[in-house]
């Protein structure tokens, strides 16, 4: 149950799309049917498996949707396996059908309070995923592989979703896989004066304290600061990039950042083991409210103040979260 599905009236298809772009940006993925009721046995069965492995169902209120057999048919059916569903009114003075004015709506009329559509979805993600209590900590997700991670959380999608005039903070054995997307930092760091902060290991530590042979570690530093040189800061820029070198291989990574919507947390355990066995953790605080991530952040900046800074480009007196 990874999903929310959106249920709507064809004709109201730019608000499925706004919706689940801002959803997206709120680090909660959503399902839109692209296909037609022309498609036949195959597409509703496409539509039964979404919905059923949906955590929830937001449908789109309005006086196109409420007449629409297709949309009936999905809240409908979410109902009857036990799918939660949200509406959200979209037009004053719209009659709903007696089953969904029953149900807790949310008011898209005068104004458009995200906010409280994504803090709905989280609540009802979490009661399906986790146990109670865990969701007051602010995690949200745990993932069992790196791979099942980067899914949803690709470093370009960091950084373009990115809030500006906020830090970035990566902790990690190697930062190579970040230097890669030197194109997007730059674009974070120059158009919306994001504040880059890299540490990763001390490629002269003994080889058993590295994932990677010793030689090998001294070419990842070299490659990450030929590909971090290629930054260009706008002159009007306040952003900048730093890269500190750690006396120590952290045993556990971390990645904290800010979006629009929330602050953002990834802590990711077991950096000496293969990428299929790590454990990853996501935590979102979207009202200042987690005590966990505020901690993490705190001490992994304390990691890197520990390191010696290697490179660093931008303004050095940025003022960051």
């Amino acid at each position: 149950m990874s999903h929310v599905f959106i249920s709507y009236s064809r004709q109201d298809e730019e608000k499925a799309d706004q919706m689940e772009s801002r959803l997206r940006r709120a680090c909660i993925s959503a399902y839109i049917d692209q296909g037609s009721i022309d498609a036949g046995d195959e597409w509703k069965r496409s539509i039964d498996k979404a919905i059923a492995s949906s955590f929830a169902v937001v449908v789109i209120c309005t006086s196109n949707s409420i007449n629409s057999l297709e949309v009936v048919f999905e809240w409908s059916y979410a109902m009857g396996i036990g799918i939660p569903v949200v509406p959200v009114v979209y037009e004053d003075s719209l009659t709903l059908h007696t089953r969904l004015s029953s149900l807790q709506s949310i008011e898209f009329i005068e104004k458009k309070p995200w906010s409280d559509l994504v803090n709905q979805l989280s609540h009802l993600k979490s009661a399906k995923t986790r146990p109670v209590g865990i969701y007051e900590s602010g995690i949200s997700a745990i993932y069992y592989s790196r791979e099942a991670l980067t899914d949803r959380f690709r470093i370009e999608t960091i950084l373009d979703n990115i809030k500006a005039n906020t830090e970035l903070l990566v902790v990690a054995r190697s930062c190579e896989a970040w230097a890669r997307q030197y194109v997007e930092m730059e674009r974070a760091i120059s158009n919306r004066a994001v504040s880059i902060k890299l540490a990763m290991v001390n490629p002269e530590l003994p080889p058993e304290q590295w994932m990677i042979k010793g030689d090998w570690a001294v070419l990842d530093v070299q490659s990450t600061v030929a590909k971090l040189n290629k930054i260009a800061i706008g002159e009007n820029s306040n952003g900048s990039i730093e890269l500190h070198i750690l006396p120590n291989s952290p045993p556990i990574s971390f990645v904290s950042y800010e979006t629009e919507e929330c602050k953002m947390g990834i802590v990711e355990l077991g950096a000496n083991l293969a990428l299929e066995e790590r454990v990853c953790i996501v935590i979102r605080d979207e009202n200042a409210s987690s005590l966990l991530l505020e901690r993490l952040i705190k001490v992994y900046r304390g990691i890197l103040s520990s390191g010696e800074l290697l490179f660093s480009k931008g303004s050095k007196n940025n003022a960051t979260q």
